[in-house]
């Protein structure tokens, strides 16, 4: 091999090497050099047919918000103010939420909680969820077992008391029109999305970017993030809106879009019959599509003009609009693969601040459904609608065992004693008074708990 062959090849592989190295690079280099392109590059990465996010979040109070509230109060305002922002401030919550559709299986599963802490002890949280056909929700600081319900029991019940059977309704149907990714009227509206993206450039335009950030996600994992940031007020959230409703008003292939999803769900109902499970007649259907077809346009604008004017309105309320004076500081994190990790809002209303962190965990696949519930887990919310008895019985346990179970809890009964210590600030009388309120709730529970029994 001669010597200018070798450096034909050298030559060649560096091409190679630098291409594969350099690409991603460049790449990388044109999507972050805007904050607001990186921001929305990024919105189009993550998969968002499931998506798990864990949120923690704390209040506070500024001074003058402070001293306003409590000018009437109290003999002494600037105490008061010491003990509610004292008690506001160890206020908090944290909560899960995860959602996933995978529509090719007619699948859909969704769960969330949410809890409220004073300092490190919670006081009380919610579950809610639905996964694999099985509705659930529950308080678990109140009582032991969720309240469920099945979608099989849910039809079922709809059928005995209502003699309309639901799970003779062709859903699969219905949930494939929901199937846009290859819609060419869909496809149509995402090339033609300049104008929304203008929309959304001018709202984010003070977007920065503020250099790197931490994120930890729930399995303990950090991520190092590309941090932006911007602040925006009400009245920008307020006008984005009109600005969007209004181009979406004008926008043909919106209309043609949903034009033709409504024509579809309704051409699916006729020929499946599904209209009679729903309680209607085939006229109703026939005229709905007529009407679609002669005065669409006249009704999707009257539709969106009353959204506008909503918004509108709320935008020209000079009262509305300083008593809702509400100030946002915004945070997106991004990580090496452009998806979104972590979303920060500080927000300010007329003096109130509440400070919220989400961390998205997981996208897609990875994104897993593991609360389910055993059987003597739960208490049968069909059971309770068809047995009046069984209902009441139910609803005693949850009064007498799960309001007594709060009420001595030692979460319950910390955050009382803190009260308590924190009333000393206090002027004497207003203290006393403070603290006895609170020994009659600890000393009385059983009175308490029988006086709602007896309300009930």
């Amino acid at each position: 091999m001669n010597k200018k062959s070798i450096i034909a090849i050298a030559v060649a592989v560096i091409c190679i090497i630098a291409g594969g190295i350099g690409y991603p690079m460049v790449k990388g280099y044109m999507i972050k050099k805007d904050p607001v392109n990186y921001l929305l590059y990024a919105s189009t990465q993550n998969n968002s047919n499931a998506v798990d996010a864990s949120m923690k979040g704390t209040f506070s109070m500024d001074d003058e918000a402070l001293n306003q509230m409590t000018a009437y109060m109290s003999s002494d305002p600037e105490a008061m103010s010491t003990f509610v922002k004292g008690i506001v401030e160890e206020l908090n919550f944290d909560g899960r939420v995860k959602f996933g559709a995978d529509l090719d299986n007619n699948k859909i599963d969704f769960y969330e909680n949410i809890g409220i802490q004073y300092g490190q002890s919670k006081l009380l949280s919610l579950e809610l969820g639905y996964i694999d056909e099985q509705l659930f929700y529950s308080m678990p600081e109140v009582y032991s077992k969720a309240f469920a319900m099945t979608k099989s029991e849910l039809f079922d019940l709809i059928k005995e008391t209502q003699d309309i059977d639901l799970s003779q309704v062709k859903w699969e149907s219905y949930l494939d029109l929901l199937k846009m990714e290859k819609d060419p009227d869909y496809q149509a509206i995402l090339k033609d999305k300049a104008k929304y993206e203008e929309i959304i450039r001018l709202f984010l335009a003070d977007l920065k970017a503020n250099g790197k950030t931490d994120v930890t996600l729930e399995n303990g994992t950090v991520l190092k993030c590309d941090l932006l940031e911007t602040d925006i007020s009400f009245k920008e959230i307020l006008d984005l809106y009109v600005q969007l409703f209004k181009t979406v008003k004008e926008d043909q292939n919106v209309k043609t879009l949903v034009k033709k999803k409504a024509l579809a769900a309704l051409d699916i109902a006729l020929e499946t019959e599904d209209y009679k499970l729903m309680m209607l007649e085939e006229t109703d259907v026939k005229d709905a599509i007529e009407s679609i077809n002669t005065d669409f346009d006249t009704k999707w604008n009257e539709m969106m003009d009353e959204l506008i004017k909503t918004y509108e309105e709320i935008q020209s309320d000079a009262t509305l609009a300083q008593d809702v004076d509400i100030k946002y500081h915004m945070a997106f994190a991004i990580d090496n693969k452009y998806n979104l990790r972590q979303y920060q809002m500080k927000a300010n209303t007329n003096g109130i601040l509440v400070d919220e962190t989400v961390i998205y965990n997981a996208y897609g696949d990875d994104v897993k459904f593991d609360e389910t519930l055993a059987a003597e887990e739960t208490v049968s919310v069909k059971d309770m609608i068809l047995d009046p008895d069984y209902m009441e019985t139910v609803t005693e346990d949850v009064i007498s065992k799960g309001l007594s179970a709060f009420l001595s809890s030692d979460a319950f009964v910390a955050t009382v004693n803190d009260i308590k210590e924190k009333a000393a600030v206090l002027p004497a009388e207003e203290s006393q008074q403070i603290i006895e309120s609170l020994d009659y709730v600890l000393n009385n529970q059983e009175m308490i708990i029988n006086m709602m029994l007896g309300q009930y």
